[in-house]
């Protein structure tokens, strides 16, 4: 905030409250120069139609965290641990998704004609 400054508007009848205020501020929004790290997308439909990838994604799931019930730990941490799990095998066994670059509409076949 740069300046504020209240002035009376109801000085012409003998008031002395002050009710009205003036403000000037200045506002400066900047980027930090960062761009945030793109979100992997996978497919998940491969899923549904893979038969081999059906069997083998709970399989190693249930493999993973079956090791790490050993240990004596609270019920957070283990829910900490599936969701990390869960991530690992997500990444190693679901394909991701390919991007695909939208053709310009301006290439287009119907639009060179007209």
């Amino acid at each position: 905030m740069l300046n504020a400054e209240p002035y009376s508007t109801l000085a012409s009848i003998g008031s002395e409250h002050r009710i009205d205020t003036t403000k000037k501020l200045c506002l400066s929004l900047q980027a930090n120069g960062k761009s945030p790290p793109q979100k992997v997308c996978y497919d998940w439909r491969e899923l549904a139609v893979n038969d081999d990838l059906q069997k083998q994604y709970p399989v190693e799931i249930h493999n993973r965290f079956s090791a790490l019930q050993v240990t004596n730990e609270s019920t957070t941490e283990n829910y900490e641990h599936f969701i990390n799990i869960n991530k690992e095998v997500m990444e190693e066994l679901i394909p991701k998704v390919d991007k695909k670059k939208r053709p310009q509409p301006s290439k287009d076949p119907l639009v060179q004609i007209a």
